[in-house]
C-alpha cells in the first residue's frame, strides 16, 4: 500500500494513507486503517472412501474492510446508505487492484475522533491488479 507521511490541521498525525478511492472520490489524509482480503471457496471433492480429504479450488472473492476519521461528511455512510455499486481502487505494492463491489456493511463510532467505517465486498465481474 502506498503510504506517505502527512498532517492533519497543520500537525504530524501517524500518516495519512492515500490508498483509494471509492466511486470515484479521493478520500485522503483521513484513513486509519485498509485490509484487503482475498478468499478462495474450496470444494470437497472426496469420495467415500478416500482416507485423505480431496479439495478443488471453486469461486473467489475479495473484501475490502476501511476505517477512517469522520470529519464534516460520511463518505462511507452516505455512500453505504445511496446503495447500488462501488468502484474501488486501492494501491498494493506497487501494483492497483480495482473491483467492482457492493458495501456490506457501514458503521459509525462516536468518540473523539468520531470515526466510520465500511466493508465492501466484490459485486460482479473479477478484479483486476495492473
Amino acid at each position: 500500500m502506498s503510504v506517505r507521511a502527512g498532517s492533519v490541521t497543520s500537525r504530524r498525525v501517524d500518516c495519512d494513507i492515500t490508498v483509494m478511492k471509492v466511486s470515484g472520490s479521493d478520500v485522503l489524509a483521513y484513513f486509519q486503517n485498509c485490509t484487503a482480503t482475498f478468499s478462495r471457496e474450496l470444494l470437497d471433492v472426496s469420495a467415500a472412501q478416500d482416507t485423505w480429504t480431496h479439495r478443488e479450488s471453486c469461486r473467489s472473492d475479495v473484501e475490502f474492510t476501511v476505517g477512517k476519521v469522520m470529519l464534516s461528511t460520511e463518505d462511507l455512510l452516505t455512500l453505504f446508505m445511496a446503495g447500488g455499486t462501488v468502484y474501488v481502487s486501492c494501491d498494493i505494492a506497487g501494483k492497483t487492484l480495482y473491483f467492482v463491489g457492493i458495501m456490506e456493511n457501514a458503521n459509525v463510532t462516536s468518540g473523539n475522533p468520531i470515526a466510520e467505517g465500511a466493508t465492501i465486498r466484490l459485486g460482479n465481474g473479477t478484479p483486476t491488479l495492473t
